[in-house]
Parts: C-alpha cells; sequence; structure tokens
C-alpha cells in the first residue's frame, strides 16, 4: 500500500493532468495545484530496513534512514549498512534509477559509555571520542552522509552539553 501511495503523490506532484490507476487508489480528470516548490517533488525519505523497506528506497526513495534498534535487522556496524545499501542499489538499479542520487542518514544513539551488541562488539557510536570518531569515519567510507544524533538528556542543559560533546569534542578526531 505505501508504495502505491508514493507513486500516487508523485503522480499528483509531477503531471499537468494526474491519473493514477492502483488497487488502493485511483484518479484521473482532477486539478492537483499548486505543485510543490521542489523540482520534481519534495524528497521522499523512506526508514526501516526490512527487505520490503531496502526495496521501497531504491524504487521510490530519495532519502533512506535505517532504523538502527531493530533486532530483526541490525545496523550496528559499517559492514551491515554497507550490505543493505548494496541491496538498495540493487532495487535501484533495476527501477532505472541512479542509486548515486539516494541519500543516506543514520541514526545514532546517546551512550556515555561503551555497550554491546548481539555479537559481542562494541555498538557503534559509542565509547570514547577516538572510537566514535572512527565510527563516523567508516560509515561515511560505506555511504552514510549524515549522522543523525539522539541526545536526549534529563533537561536542556544535559541535551545542549551533549551536542556540544559532539560537535567540540568527537567530530574534530573524525576523518584526521
Amino acid at each position: 500500500m505505501a508504495d502505491e501511495y508514493l507513486r500516487a503523490f508523485k503522480e499528483l506532484w509531477t503531471s499537468e493532468s494526474p491519473t493514477f490507476e492502483g488497487k488502493y487508489c485511483r484518479f484521473s480528470n482532477i486539478y492537483f495545484e499548486p505543485k510543490p516548490v521542489q523540482k520534481p517533488h519534495p524528497p521522499i525519505w523512506i526508514a526501516g530496513e526490512s527487505t520490503p523497506a531496502l526495496r521501497r528506497v531504491g524504487q521510490l526513495g530519495d532519502g533512506w534512514q535505517p532504523v538502527v534498534n531493530n533486532p530483526k535487522h541490525p545496523l550496528d556496524r559499517a559492514d551491515q549498512v554497507a550490505d543493505s545499501l548494496a541491496r538498495i542499489h540493487g532495487y535501484a538499479e533495476e527501477a532505472g534509477r541512479d542509486p548515486s542520487k539516494i541519500t543516506v542518514a543514520y541514526e545514532a544513539e546517546w551512550n556515555d559509555e561503551a555497550r554491546v551488541v548481539a555479537s559481542g562488539d562494541r555498538r557503534a557510536f559509542t565509547g570514547n571520542p577516538e572510537q566514535m570518531a572512527e565510527d563516523i569515519d567508516a560509515f561515511e567510507k560505506v555511504g552514510v552522509q549524515y549522522v543523525l544524533w539522539t541526545l536526549p538528556g534529563v533537561d536542556i542543559n544535559q541535551t545542549t552539553e551533549r551536542i556540544e560533546h559532539i560537535a567540540d569534542v568527537v567530530k574534530p578526531v573524525a576523518s584526521k
């Protein structure tokens, strides 16, 4: 259903005389204005790491944001992200799309110390600043353009401290 709705949205956003015939959605002889300012349409970001989500990203998405805490599809290491991204690129090529046009944003959860995942490895983006910077570099090498940090705190001061820690301590160590 999600794929069909995304195709319908694209038709509405890009066609002067939108027509769509799907299983769940159909329309014709309609006027749809105003069109989005972004061309050809607003970017479509898709989250998830299941096979249907990866296929959806490759076929229809402009951006991918994996949900990194899904135990069925772990993405705790750069090589796991690389494998999923290779699948996305394959789906994009099958759909006649340029895989290099798909943006990737990985969500890193804040942790004060190294946490261990099921494999026994340190969880990505945990540990000391050097380890976290190594993760930034490793994920960038496999195609992640953005790291979105989840930095909750008990109050605004703690959240601000965490933001400053990433910006002032971790980021300068990355890519040296």
